[in-house]
């Protein structure tokens, strides 16, 4: 009976460090249930999903950032703060042209 609890406590346990790498717990505790030692070793060498998209700015993230910037340069432009040639030279920047 105690051999039955520690398989299935293992089985968690495989189960929360599965969810907490962004993978689907119950599937990882069925494989944690059945064979611990390899589901356990399996699970601490997989990579995170959750990482693995959080650090990756999707195209439309990193073209709206650069219209903001934009913006703001042509709003400093329009006040008078940046002259056009220093707008042109930031502008260049931002696009990747020099």
């Amino acid at each position: 009976m105690e051999l039955l609890i520690f398989w299935i406590i293992m089985g968690a346990v495989v189960g929360i460090i599965a969810n907490s790498k962004g993978k689907n717990w119950f599937p990882w505790f069925l494989y944690g249930a059945l064979i611990w030692p390899v589901a356990l070793t399996h699970i601490i060498v997989t990579k995170s999903e959750k990482q693995e998209t959080a650090t990756t700015p999707t195209a439309k993230e990193v073209q709206s950032d650069l219209v903001d910037k934009l913006a703001k340069l042509a709003e400093l432009k329009e006040k008078g703060v940046i002259t056009e040639e220093e707008f042109q030279e930031q502008k260049r920047k931002l696009l990747g042209e020099g």
